[in-house]
């Protein structure tokens, strides 16, 4: 099946391509995790994920041929502090997120607060690329 999603790529600053890239994943999509993408400013855009119960020690942020790979590699059945647990409810599994970067986007930054991690991103579009005013001369 195939989505016309060219009304939603013009909401989306730095992530043209991205809907195309996600759907054609040759990954099954997964739901663990949880995600938001936010757009703070033209060419500022920043991707939340939701890892409650994972330190910044457990936590892998990297950018691999245009992709951004967040990912742990912690234990389902790991003990934390010899608990004996009647009913879980929190998954502690490893997991990767993988989320297609469009071109000249770059991570600038990567915190973790109040178990959210916050990924910054920004278009940084090369100088060869901006647009150029031309001045015109009158003869």
């Amino acid at each position: 099946m195939k989505f016309d999603l060219a009304p939603f790529e013009r909401s989306f600053v730095g992530f043209d391509d991205f809907f195309n890239r996600f759907l054609a994943s040759d990954q099954p999509q997964q739901n663990y995790p949880p995600y938001n993408i936010i757009r703070r400013d033209p060419g500022k855009s920043a991707i939340q994920v939701a890892v409650a119960g994972f330190s910044p020690d457990e936590l892998n942020v990297d950018v691999v041929n245009g992709n951004l790979e967040i990912s742990s590699a912690k234990s389902e059945t790991q003990e934390i502090d010899n608990v004996d647990y009647q009913y879980r409810g929190i998954g502690f599994r490893s997991f990767k997120r993988v989320i297609g970067l469009a071109d000249h986007v770059e991570v600038t930054s990567a915190t973790l607060k109040d178990g959210i991690l916050t990924v910054e991103l920004e278009q940084i579009i090369p100088e060869a690329l901006q647009p150029k005013k031309i001045a015109i001369k009158s003869v």
